[in-house]
């Protein structure tokens, strides 16, 4: 008998995230629509809307004309301005710098080139953050980046293409900011894994599943039974680290013949330019997008570098698939501008060489956005959950 009053508590504390969640995630969800997905009834949908009301936490707007006879139903909205967050995705080659929102919206501020060293990136952090008209409202700081952090400490712990080792960027930005705000720091691939649940439709139906994330290196992100699976030690889907050939060449991480050895996208345009092909872009990323062209056009060099690239991919994705099972791969990161053609077929190979048929029946997904989206988003829906939480909790 003494555990239903604390019972009854969590359950007011579930139904307003809950509602809020569905809020910001569906702009314009009216009452009626929220009853029929939770199973609440009017009178409690009436109180807790009420209650975020209260809070600034949403608005109404417009009215959403009904199929039945009756009354139309007033529309629900997220107070967008009431919390906010500046947006930090650091890349080996650029950086971005963005604003988000507790509707789940963001903004692009500005990008440039990453600085050379960890010290002249967080003063350019601290600059951007001291001068924006809107800092005295900010929630925090987001950082997304390549490479191992720990989160709970607020450690990057190796990003090894910018040699950056054992920061403790948390406490490095609040010293720099002199202020004692928010801080959130996760990798690039499980942010952009979380975008993708929100964003792309075709995960819907999806409870188990791999995000292989390409860039100039090679990551992941496991989504396991709905939610995605950091490890003790925040390193789970280190996917580019699966080694695919013993005697290959030598590894960033120090091992021999890592995945990401031969898809990475920086390895994969080196080779081509090895070979004596010519590339006009100066981003490693335009740079594959110029080569990717070229195959499809028919350039020899180009194919024979692409077809050798969809091997190994290939042989990548049967190990991920034979190792956990899921029910999507999605092919994310720059992997996001490889034609869909090449998934389909590489869909069909892993059903033939998968370890059982049920294996084989994964489905190989494109992701839907791009390196910068997919941070920007995941950023701002990690800190955002975050925000909402501690309002009602």
């Amino acid at each position: 008998m003494t555990n239903r009053p604390l019972n009854a508590t969590k359950m007011g504390i579930s139904n307003k995230l809950t509602l809020l969640k569905m809020i910001r995630n569906t702009p314009g969800i009216t009452r009626k629509e929220l009853s029929t997905k939770t199973g609440l009834n009017p009178s409690t949908i009436t109180n807790i809307i009420n209650y975020l009301k209260d809070r600034k936490l949403l608005f109404e707007q417009g009215k959403k004309k009904n199929e039945n006879p009756g009354r139309n139903s007033i529309r629900l909205f997220a107070n967008k301005e009431q919390a906010k967050v500046l947006l930090v995705k650091v890349g080996v080659e650029k950086l971005h710098f963005g604003i988000g929102y507790l509707d789940n919206s963001y903004e692009i501020l500005k990008d440039c080139r990453t600085p050379s060293t960890f010290e002249e990136f967080i003063d350019l952090v601290t600059s951007i953050y001291r001068n924006h008209k809107d800092r005295d409202s900010f929630y925090g700081v987001v950082f997304s980046l390549p490479g191992i952090v720990d989160k709970k400490n607020e450690i990057i712990v190796n990003l090894p293409h910018l040699k950056w080792r054992d920061v403790e960027i948390g406490k490095i930005t609040r010293q720099k900011t002199r202020g004692d705000m928010n801080i959130w720091l996760e990798n690039e691939a499980k942010l952009s894994l979380q975008a993708e649940i929100f964003h792309n439709h075709l995960l819907k139906k999806f409870k188990d599943g791999v995000y292989l994330y390409i860039s100039l290196g090679v990551g992941g992100a496991l989504l396991i039974n709905g939610s995605i699976f950091s490890g003790f030690a925040f390193t789970a889907g280190e996917l580019g680290h699966m080694s695919i050939d013993l005697n290959g060449p030598r590894c960033k991480c120090g091992n021999r013949g890592c995945l990401e050895c031969y898809i990475s996208v920086d390895e994969v345009v080196k080779e081509y330019e090895r070979i004596g092909g010519k590339l006009t872009q100066n981003l490693f990323e335009k740079r594959f997008q110029e080569l990717i062209e070229k195959s499809i056009d028919g350039e020899p060099e180009a194919k024979d570098i692409i077809n050798e690239y969809n091997v190994f991919l290939e042989r990548g994705i049967v190990n991920i698939a034979n190792m956990f099972n899921p029910q999507f791969i999605l092919v994310g990161g720059m992997g996001y501008l490889l034609p869909h053609e090449y998934l389909k077929e590489i869909e069909q190979l892993v059903s033939q060489k998968a370890i059982s048929p049920a294996t084989g029946k994964v489905k190989i997904l494109p992701s839907t956005l791009d390196t910068v989206n997919s941070s920007l988003l995941g950023e701002t829906l990690l800190a955002m959950d975050d925000y909402c939480n501690e309002q009602i909790i």
